[in-house]
């Protein structure tokens, strides 16, 4: 039944972004949104949130929401940086990073104008292997597969960042462990369900599109793998934007035992410059419509006012601020960039 579900709201979203595209939700707008690809979870947030935005504020504020999809976190931040975006929706990671200009943002100026406006839905950390390969049906299985042909993500893609430091703090180095394929995110699936690629790191809300399709077309020969308890321990001990997550059992077809992984929160984020009011009128249309972005999108049955703070990496900007406040909602001190 929760796979049927699955199924209908990609049918629903499939017929949402089409009306986008025709130019339903194309109104020329002040703010741009950027996403990572269409196959993910991140571009139907997008649409969801710029089409509440459409309804909810440009006809009394006259600015609304456009959204595009790129090619993953590091093009959407770059892009933000030279203001072409004023909003991205990005892992919390990746947010910390592009600030402090480490990881995949080592090379890069920090990009010290980001700010966060909300959390968003967990992008839940999935390795998925050929079954035959899946000795422990732990993660440690991914030791074994040194080099084989894995599928981890795009170069300078957020997602493959993600790999990388999971995997080494497992020892493992995947530029020199494995043979790396870079064949986009459908591309991936398409070798993994071909045989060309043994392995999968994949991240979104779950259910996550692409390990629906993997099981859908694959069956057993694919097993998602669970995470240990002391390395799920030590991984959130040790990255501060970790939670722990439980993916129950018949989340996905063929899977009959529950996967424990751990999890990272996807952030809306803008830029320092956008004006406190804008981003105070965007949070409170998005926490006072929850109702309605679940009917769109079930994936905002997640959120609400305590959980808009979890796991957030930048700092508030001070529109959303204003708006927690306003709410009564304690905000950590940590994400205020000048406590009173």
């Amino acid at each position: 039944m929760r796979f049927f579900y699955s199924f209908l709201g990609v049918l629903v979203f499939g017929w949402l972004i089409f009306l986008y595209r025709e130019g339903w939700a194309q109104e020329e707008t002040a703010y741009r949104l950027a996403t990572s690809h269409e196959g993910g979870t991140s571009y139907p947030v997008g649409v969801a949130l710029a089409t509440l935005m459409k309804a909810e504020v440009l006809p009394s504020e006259g600015f609304g929401l456009s959204v595009t999809a790129l090619g993953g976190s590091f093009e959407a931040l770059d892009l933000l940086s030279e203001d072409e975006f004023q909003f991205v929706i990005v892992r919390s990671l990746d947010a910390y990073h592009a600030r402090e200009g480490k990881g995949l943002f080592s090379e890069e100026a920090p990009l010290e104008s980001l700010r966060s406006v909300t959390s968003l839905w967990p992008s839940v950390l999935q390795f998925v292997v050929s079954s035959s390969y899946a000795k422990t049906g732990t993660v440690r299985d991914m030791e074994d597969l040194k080099g084989a042909l894995m599928a981890m993500g795009d170069m300078h893609s957020g997602r493959l960042e993600v790999n990388r430091f999971f995997l080494g703090r497992m020892g493992i180095d995947m530029e020199k462990d494995y043979r790396l394929s870079y064949g986009g995110y459908e591309g991936d699936i398409e070798d993994f369900l071909a045989g060309r690629v043994v392995g999968m790191g994949l991240g979104g809300g779950v259910p996550t599109a692409g390990i629906l399709s993997l099981f859908s077309q694959g069956g057993e020969r694919v097993t998602l793998l669970t995470m240990g308890s002391q390395d799920r321990k030590r991984f959130v001990e040790e990255g501060f934007v970790w939670r722990p997550y439980r993916i129950e059992a018949g989340t996905y077809p063929h899977q009959a035992k529950p996967v424990e992984t751990v999890a990272q929160y996807n952030i809306l984020g803008v830029r320092e410059d956008v004006s406190a009011y804008v981003v105070y009128r965007f949070v409170k249309a998005i926490y006072e419509n929850i109702s309605v972005l679940e009917k769109i999108y079930p994936i905002f049955s997640r959120l609400n006012l305590r959980r808009g703070l979890e796991g957030l990496s930048v700092p508030l900007h001070e529109g959303a601020l204003r708006y927690y406040r306003e709410r009564g909602v304690a905000v950590p001190q940590d994400i205020v960039e000048n406590p009173l």
